[in-house]
């Protein structure tokens, strides 16, 4: 490796760190600013249960403990952008500096800045893989904590509005507590093929077995009702009550946080994905475009960066301050319609076509961008 591919590489990565602590510091200071007083009201109550010795400190902690896990998500959502930025700072000095300019009268092209450049990025860019299979997925349940929630482990409890399964049952609980996997005031109402319940059962409280992957139901009781159409007589006959402990289906409380948040899903690992899928319970297509949306992002934040490059990879002297603007102008529309469409369901495509769509797109723009590079 020459010195002035260190260079590049460290003045990159440099300029990244910078990007990446300022948009963060700027985004979590906005929060608690809105928020100041949920959080002051957090860290009251953690000094009065002896956590923390001061406001001040129980403060810190209440900030530190909500948006210290969205450090690994801002870095997820913001990648692409900040690459971007880290590539126009660091050829914006480069220019100023006239280090372009003596690149090329050593006989070293252009080509090889925009190589390292993309070199760099593309292994930011696997370190956001690693992030996604196993940082994310271990913070996921903090990281859709809402600010009623600082200073807890997990998200709070929520109703579990009518969901149901792949038999056609239905199950409504007045909460659900993700951190234990239990339910409380549970309704579960089994339908025949018609789609009339001819089965109700009520329990208490419910706990989620996952190697019977069925919910254990303490005090379950259930009725069942008998549809009667006969010549004789018309009506219904409910028999008497049995006791049930248990009840198997594929609403496991992973399903449910997923049917609940879209953004918890989002959070999962692969394998986390692959097994929600095996158990069924959500939309198959919907997983399928969080699987394929992974390598489809990588894709977006390499292709516009090449698509910004030309803005800042120049031989002449030019103002940059319009090519910060063209590049802007390019870049953040991009990255926002990409991940955009993305998410969206085409008519009549496959989740796979749909999510590689906004590739297909950049594609022939980014070879064409980088045709304008004088090299």
């Amino acid at each position: 490796m020459l010195i002035i591919d260190r260079y590049i590489i460290t003045r990159f990565l440099v300029n990244f760190v910078i990007l990446f602590a300022l948009l963060f510091i700027f985004a979590i200071s906005i929060d608690v600013i809105v928020q100041l007083e949920r959080f002051l009201d957090a860290a009251d109550e953690a000094v009065e249960q002896g956590r923390y010795p001061g406001r001040l400190i129980g403060f810190l902690a209440a900030i530190i403990d909500f948006h210290g896990p969205r450090l690994f998500q801002f870095y997820a959502y913001m990648l692409g952008l900040l690459c971007v930025g880290a590539m126009g700072f660091t050829l914006a000095q480069m220019h100023r500096n006239r280090e372009l300019v003596a690149m090329l009268s050593v006989g070293l092209s252009l080509g090889r800045v925009a190589i390292v450049i993309m070199l760099v990025a593309a292994g930011l860019n696997v370190l956001q893989m690693i992030n996604q299979e196993v940082m994310l997925p271990k913070l996921a349940p903090m990281l859709i904590r809402e600010h009623r929630d600082i200073l807890s482990r997990g998200m709070s409890t929520f109703e579990v509005m009518m969901s149901r399964d792949q038999d056609g049952d239905l199950l409504l609980a007045d909460t659900l507590e993700p951190e234990t996997g239990t339910l409380s005031e549970v309704l579960i109402l089994e339908r025949n093929p018609l789609g009339t319940a001819q089965r109700r059962i009520t329990a208490p409280k419910a706990t989620w077995d996952d190697q019977s992957q069925s919910w254990q139901l303490e005090n379950g009781i259930a009725t069942i009702r008998t549809q009667l159409d006969t010549e004789a007589s018309m009506g219904t006959v409910v028999s008497p009550v049995e006791t049930v402990t248990e009840w198997k289906t594929d609403l496991s409380p992973n399903v449910l946080i997923v049917r609940q948040s879209a953004q918890y899903g989002q959070m999962l690992s692969l394998r986390q994905i692959k097994k929600i899928r095996q158990e069924g319970g959500v939309d198959s297509r919907q997983l399928s475009r969080y699987s394929y949306s992974r390598l489809a992002g990588i894709l977006v934040n390499l292709l516009v960066l090449l698509i910004a490059l030309p803005s800042f990879l120049l031989r002449e002297p030019s103002n940059l301050l319009h090519r910060s603007i063209v590049c802007a102008g390019l870049a953040i529309p991009i990255l926002l319609g990409s991940f955009l469409g993305m998410t969206m369901e085409v008519p009549g495509l496959s989740a796979g076509l749909s999510v590689f769509l906004p590739v297909a797109i950049l594609i022939p723009l980014a070879i064409g961008r980088l045709t304008m590079i004088r090299t």
